[in-house]
Order: structure tokens, then sequence, then C-alpha cells
């Protein structure tokens, strides 16, 4: 079953199923559910990016390790009080905060 079938079959435009099955807004209610309908009837692949996902509000720190240790012993302490006064600040709005260290990637 290709978009241009759904389309057929659901009387709109390749452009409509497009965003329904994308999950991305502009079509109303009741044609997104009969795309939607015609598609798992038909067992279309790649349905699940239709459905809408709760969003999780995260920041995400990233650090690359390049050429040994970025701090030195004196200051971890600091990053740590750092990362914890973030954390609970990005607590109070809503968010999540997640920090991560990878080692230097290097193909």
């Amino acid at each position: 079953m290709t978009v241009a079938e759904i389309a057929k079959l659901a009387e709109v435009s390749p452009a409509a199923v497009s965003l329904v099955l994308n999950g991305k807004p502009g079509v109303g209610p009741e044609t997104r559910e009969r795309i939607l309908k015609i598609a798992r009837e038909h067992s279309y692949k790649g349905l699940e990016k239709s459905i809408p996902r709760k969003r999780h509000k995260a920041l995400l720190f990233v650090n690359i390790v390049k050429h040994g240790q970025i701090l030195n012993e004196n200051h971890k302490a600091f990053i740590a009080d750092y990362i914890d006064g973030a954390q609970m600040k990005a607590g109070t709005k809503g968010y999540s905060l997640e920090v991560t260290a990878f080692p230097q990637f290097d193909p």
C-alpha cells in the first residue's frame, strides 16, 4: 500500500496522507481518523510514526573527553555541586537533566 493508494481510498490528497502518517498537524480530526483507519486496514508500514508521542522535556549536556581527563581532582566537587543545582532548577521547570560523558570517537 502506498501513500497515493491510501489517498485515493480516503479521497484526499497524498499530501494530506503524508501529514497524517508523519504525525503532523494540518488535517482535520475526521479526515485524520479516516486515513489512519485505511492505513491500519491495509497494514501500512510506518504507521507507528502517525501516533503522537508525549514529549519528554530534557536538557542534555555531552562531554567528549579528549586526550585524557578534562577536569583535575580539585574541580570534581565544584562540578558535582553545579550539576546538582542545575538538576534541581530544571526539575522546578518540568525538565529532567542528563549529563553524559563519552570518550573521544576516532573512526
